[in-house]
């Protein structure tokens, strides 16, 4: 971890618990949690770390320092590339070209038995190259998603009116937010919805809030959103308790 980060680090309060690793992005290779309080976690070293020379590592060392109980698939993803919701799972398509060994089937099955809940797949934004979805929806409570509003793009308005179609049919409400990309393809600046929500306080890196009537506090974290994330990657949910984003 270089030192560099520590800076946006030490903005977060107190209740955020410190840990020592080899990479920032906590999301990604520590396990997904479930709302039972069960754990699933993968291989970490995605084809865009290859091409980006990110230090690949074991994460089983570090959940077996906190005493983790992990079902470990034989797949590899990152933490970014799920959501969950009271309901489903989202999962990222980007995860089937992660895997070619196996069918997609295979997957699906995989993981709706894993992760104990249906699994509703999304198709990635279009370049970005994590594939992630942390930056892309969120769910807020109840039946209620938070989306981009639409794009001026062309190639990304048909990506978002085909993901807002499979979260309607899936029986979800959809709650525009106002965002602006980077012109940089690596930089997260503007993704809002890639915050962290405490069980009462919004943070993000990001000076407008998600949710505007929520409590949020901003995090300057320049580096952070340089390097392709922002407040979500950077910070993982050990939680016993159920219900909270």
């Amino acid at each position: 971890m270089k030192q560099r980060y520590f800076q946006s680090l030490n903005h977060l309060p107190d209740h955020f618990e410190r840990i020592e690793a080899p990479s920032i992005w906590l999301r990604d290779f520590m396990p997904l949690q479930r709302q039972d309080g069960g754990m699933v976690g993968f291989t970490y070293g995605c084809h865009y770390m290859h091409d980006f020379g990110e230090e690949m590592f074991d994460p089983a060392e570090i959940w077996a320092r906190y005493d983790l109980k992990v079902n470990r698939l034989p797949l590899i993803a990152d933490g970014g590339h799920f959501i969950e919701t009271s309901r489903h799972w989202f999962a990222s398509e980007a995860i089937f070209a992660e895997n070619p060994n196996y069918l997609k089937s295979e997957i699906h099955s995989m993981l709706t038995e894993a992760l104990d809940k249906p699994v509703r797949w999304l198709p990635p934004m279009p370049d970005d190259f994590t594939g992630h979805l942390d930056g892309v929806v969120r769910w807020f409570q109840g039946n209620v998603v938070l989306v981009y509003d639409w794009f001026p793009c062309h190639r990304l308005r048909f990506w978002q009116a085909n993901m807002n179609c499979i979260l309607r049919n899936s029986g979800y409400k959809l709650v525009t937010v106002k965002t602006t990309l980077s012109d940089d393809p690596i930089s997260a600046e503007g993704l809002s919805l890639n915050y962290v929500f405490d069980g009462t306080t919004f943070y993000g890196a990001t000076p407008e809030a998600p949710v505007p009537q929520m409590p949020y506090r901003y995090i300057n974290a320049p580096e952070v959103l340089a390097e392709g994330g922002g407040m979500h990657c950077i910070t993982y949910n050990y939680k016993e308790q159920p219900n909270q984003l």
